[in-house]
């Protein structure tokens, strides 16, 4: 996210409506002439929405893959060992058979190794070299290699992708999105000017963006009602998860930390 114009405080208002993971959403773009506003000191821009989903824009659809509702542990060997960051977490629906519909669904690069878990393996299981991620981030809009506000979110709180809740991804992929679309540099600080991130109540290990004044966010219509989405994931390595990005040389954070 780079240009010749920075934003150090903008307001970014997404209006539409944003359908939980239970309701029916059909693949096409429906109701969506509506407005999301940027505004700063020096301008107002009005985009619509329809046009930035129909380049890839950030929507939930409904679940495009009708997982196994059990599994048993044949195929990848999955060493590591459990860093009990989670207080309980269902086992993964993912099987190796699944991953040629997702790379064909979510255009995951052939760069990208996958790797389903086995039955016992929880997602914030320590795996040398493999990051965890939800099949319902990329449903959100996530798509490889992950987007430079994320990665440095994940290292100043040094936590790991699959810890971040999905309002927090939606915050985030609407940000990179936007600021993508109109050449904006939006800095990390900006971000945690207007949200402080806090550890899920009830679901420990993870965590979510909350906004500072709740009456002036960067992204408002975010829905909170996702349910079923902590049984579908995936661990995953390849130089767009990897490489060095940065100045810093920073790599992404991969194992799952308590914030305390």
């Amino acid at each position: 996210m780079s240009g010749d114009d920075t934003v150090s405080d903008p307001l970014v208002d997404w209006t539409g409506d944003t359908e939980s993971e239970d309701d029916e959403v059909d693949s096409g773009i429906q109701d969506v002439d509506k407005l999301v506003t940027i505004q700063d000191p020096s301008k107002v821009v009005n985009v619509n929405i329809r046009g930035i989903l129909e380049q890839g824009g950030v929507r939930a659809i409904a679940k495009p893959v009708d997982f196994p509702e059990y599994r048993d542990d044949v195929g990848a060997s999955t060493s590591g060992r459990l860093l009990d960051v989670l207080d309980g977490s269902p086992a993964s629906l993912i099987i190796e058979d699944n991953f040629d519909c997702l790379r064909t669904i979510y255009g995951i690069p052939k760069s990208v190794k996958l790797r389903a878990p086995l039955k016992h393996v929880q997602a914030d299981w320590d795996i040398p070299d493999w990051t965890c991620f939800y099949e319902y981030t990329l449903r959100l809009g996530f798509r490889f290699m992950v987007p430079s506000l994320v990665r440095r979110l994940l290292k100043y709180f040094d936590i790991a992708p699959g810890q971040l809740m999905p309002n927090s991804w939606r915050i985030l992929l609407s940000l990179t999105v936007l600021c993508e679309r109109y050449r904006i540099d939006l800095e990390l600080g900006c971000v945690l000017h207007n949200y402080y991130l806090k550890e899920h109540v009830g679901d420990s290990g993870r965590y979510i963006l909350i906004p500072r004044d709740k009456n002036n966010r960067l992204i408002t219509g975010t829905t909170t009602n996702d349910r079923h989405w902590k049984d579908t994931f995936f661990f995953a390595k390849g130089s767009p998860i990897d490489s060095h990005w940065g100045k810093s040389q920073f790599v992404l954070h991969k194992v799952w930390n308590r914030k305390g």
